[in-house]
């Protein structure tokens, strides 16, 4: 998955794409215990913008988008 052009904003779309060596394709994961992960992007310096579930929603179809990083639950996933 990339940030789609590799802007480095809040709300800016994620979508999936093939294997990339470009920054928009570079992701890291902060544990937050309990299964869960924050998985941060490395557009904006790496350390600032979250993979989000837009409005925290959890209805099927909803947007995932990268956004400020909080560590909150919209931006935590369980990794299987």
């Amino acid at each position: 998955m990339e940030v789609k052009g590799g802007t480095a904003e809040a709300g800016t779309n994620v979508h999936q794409w093939g294997n990339g060596i470009q920054t928009r394709n570079k992701w890291k994961l902060v544990d937050k215990g309990n299964g869960c992960y924050c998985i941060i992007s490395a557009v904006g310096g790496g350390n600032s913008l979250a993979l989000d579930v837009l409005n925290g929603s959890k209805n099927n179809g909803t947007n995932v988008q990268i956004y400020n990083y909080t560590g909150d639950d919209p931006q935590q996933f369980q990794i299987e």
